[in-house]
């Protein structure tokens, strides 16, 4: 029964399945093939460029056409993203429409069997196209690298390519577990819309916020996205891309390369995916047919983001000794969340629970953020010194370059305190 589900369900998407595809092989594909052609214009544009300018020029102006065509190819993939993430969505949509649960409820199917069965086919259809789409990818980058060297012309390691690939392929099965998870909690195709764009948006954001006030409470000179990185980089899709992509210029190079580091990190993520996973899969189990409609299904959701909101920004007010400023903004973004995530008509009742609930938050961060400091103080602050004795710093960190500092202490031995290596040496 349950491969005549799955049948079913790719049946059903046919269509949407193979737009997936075409736009996948619109994207890293074509990249891949536009790195290609530059360097081929680039190598004529060399060639040509003192014996006539205007040609030269001509060249040129190619070049950055196809540099504009790999960003379009990027815009391919994305679209590609969302097309597979309407094909998830589209075979839970019984969770969604009284009538199709109904229907599906009553299949001669146990609650194991049809959870599995859907899963199953919603991620072959959802990762497959990616899948596809890497074989072309994989041949145009190994004739770029047989010819000219892929790190000559991208300036990456093929190495870290082929990670960048499987780094990718993680971050989708996150967001898919993430996908997963909210179809559970929510009722509506509106609350799960809400809910993919809001966890996916404050989870991260939250580990950020407590990483710049980490940096804050901390008289070491840590740097604000350091502080918190292993938790920000397995905590979701986003966080992962944020890991890989914005902090790429920052981190050493020893850290794209080191497979240890990647594998490490690959490992910690995948174990939260199927956490997260899981965790669908037992709140699937407790859903009953007459959830279907509700604008949340399982309310602890809503309330844990919130709580997320209001400690992020109220304590980052406290962090910089602007409470005002915490309380105006966490109250604000805290208000229009519960509007719109709640799926409640604001009234008067409505609005004093929510004040309320803010208070009660508001109240318990300070705790929270005394903890918070008091771990700062015995993880990362230096030794006090009364002794005028200045000591050179080297810090080594998997995730940054070494680098050098200054500070006083009374003690000349190596200070070692979690992944930093205080090196000292009298000046």
């Amino acid at each position: 029964m349950m491969f005549i589900r799955m049948r079913h369900n790719f049946k059903q998407n046919k269509k949407w399945f193979i737009l997936s595809c075409i736009l996948q092989f619109l994207g890293f594909p074509v990249f891949a093939l536009m790195y290609y052609v530059i360097e081929v214009a680039e190598n004529s544009y060399k060639m040509i460029g003192d014996a006539n300018y205007i040609r030269a020029q001509e060249s040129g102006n190619k070049i950055e056409e196809l540099v504009i065509l790999q960003g379009i190819s990027m815009i391919f993939f994305c679209v590609a993203i969302l097309v597979s993430i309407f094909i998830v969505i589209n075979i839970f949509s019984y969770l969604h429409q009284k009538t199709k649960t109904d229907m599906i409820m009553s299949l001669p199917m146990s609650t194991k069997q049809r959870f599995w069965s859907d899963f199953l086919s919603g991620l072959v259809m959802y990762v497959l196209p990616y899948l596809f789409s890497l074989i072309p990818t994989g041949i145009i980058l190994g004739i770029l690298d047989s010819e000219y060297g892929v790190a000559n012309v991208t300036g990456i390691d093929m190495k870290i390519i082929i990670f960048s690939f499987v780094y990718v392929f993680l971050i989708m099965l996150m967001l898919y577990a993430y996908i997963l998870f909210v179809l559970m909690c929510c009722g509506t195709l509106r609350g799960t819309i809400t809910y993919i764009i809001a966890t996916n948006v404050i989870i991260p954001a939250f580990f950020f916020v407590i990483s710049t006030c980490i940096a804050t409470f901390s008289d070491n000179e840590i740097d604000s996205l350091y502080a918190m990185i292993n938790y920000i980089n397995i905590s979701s899709p986003f966080g992962g891309l944020f890991f890989r992509v914005l902090l790429y210029d920052t981190v050493s190079s020893r850290l794209c390369n080191d497979t240890y580091v990647m594998v490490t990190w690959g490992v910690k993520y995948i174990i939260v995916t199927m956490v997260i996973i899981f965790i669908a899969y037992l709140l699937y189990k407790k859903r009953k047919s007459e959830d279907t409609g509700k604008f949340l299904v399982y309310k602890f959701i809503y309330h844990v983001l919130g709580v997320m909101i209001v400690i992020a920004l109220f304590g980052s007010g406290i962090a910089d000794d602007n409470i005002l400023f915490g309380l105006i903004w966490s109250s604000i973004v805290y208000v229009v969340f519960s509007i719109l995530a709640s799926g409640k008509v604001s009234t008067r009742k409505n609005f004093t629970r929510r004040v309320l609930c803010y208070l009660v938050i508001v109240v318990c961060t300070y705790p929270f953020m005394w903890i918070l400091e008091k771990y700062t103080d015995n993880v990362y602050s230096l030794p006090e010194s009364p002794d005028v004795l200045i000591y050179n710093i080297k810090s080594d960190d998997i995730y940054k370059d070494s680098y050098y500092s200054q500070f006083v202490t009374r003690d000349k031995d190596i200070y070692d305190k979690r992944n930093h290596s205080f090196h000292s040496k009298s000046i």
